[in-house]
């Protein structure tokens, strides 16, 4: 039996397979065309555990963190508030951490966002644009009066997460499925990621460095970014900053003023 278009509507369809109280839309028929609320709500399950194994690929350590059921349960609770938009499942699960700080049941867990923040950063950088960290002959040339106006060029990979919470620590245990106990709960960490060849790497950096860090990633020049670093903490490094940006393969180029692009 053929489907009146006017009967069946292919945005009701897919919006209802998040809502677990949405009915069948009308037009929703077996092959006898008879409606068949039963074989929707048993596609909608399907899909959902599908999206909710998805999500759990994507953060692990929050997983781990929390437990199947109670991740489920969030998972659940943002399919149904953000449902998916595209076909690209690396773009699956975007605004997860900012969708878990909002979660009332998840307010007694703050630390979980900033290791949400961390998975997510973790995932784009792994599927980023391959792109050479700069080389010692590129650095060999930059004039050292010329750096202070300075800006840095960094790899499409390269992101800053500073929390109030020892996130480094608490997601590499989570994820390694480690015990929690030795985790001081009041420790600030700052994490680094990076992925400069096949590997992304997850840097445990000085906290000091994160402001300053994300002054360089938001088009600051390097004298600009070391004032900010300054600010927020007397003791700030800059020069242990830079080197760790280096050694870390983070920085594709440097670009001095009025010298075009390189």
């Amino acid at each position: 039996m053929p489907l009146n278009k006017m009967q069946f509507s292919q945005t009701e369809f897919a919006t209802n397979l998040f809502d677990p109280d949405a009915p069948a839309p009308a037009g929703v028929v077996d092959p006898a065309g008879n409606p068949a609320p039963k074989r929707y709500s048993v596609y909608k399950n399907n899909v959902v555990v599908s999206y909710l194994e998805a999500l759990a690929a994507a953060y692990p350590a929050c997983k781990n963190l929390v437990g199947e059921e109670f991740f489920n349960a969030i998972g659940r609770a943002y399919l149904q508030k953000k449902p998916p938009n595209s076909q690209l499942m690396i773009l699956f699960g975007e605004g997860f951490a900012s969708f878990v700080a909002g979660y009332g049941p998840a307010q007694q867990i703050p630390f979980l966002p900033d290791v949400a923040r961390v998975e997510r950063a973790w995932r784009l950088a792994y599927h980023s644009a391959d792109i050479a960290p700069i080389s010692r002959d590129r650095l060999g040339k930059l004039p050292p009066e010329q750096l202070g106006d300075a800006k840095l060029v960094f790899l499409p990979s390269v992101a800053i997460i500073t929390s109030p919470f020892p996130v480094h620590a608490l997601w590499q245990a989570a994820i390694s499925l480690q015990p929690l106990d030795a985790i001081a709960p009041g420790a600030a960490e700052s994490v680094l990621i990076v992925r400069p060849t096949l590997d992304v790497n997850v840097h445990n950096i000085d906290a000091s460095f994160g402001p300053s860090i994300q002054a360089l990633l938001d088009g600051n020049t390097l004298n600009e970014a070391a004032e900010t670093g300054i600010t927020k903490n007397e003791n700030f490094d800059f020069s242990a900053m830079l080197a760790l940006l280096i050694q870390s393969g983070a920085i594709a180029d440097i670009k001095i003023n009025n010298e075009g692009n390189k």
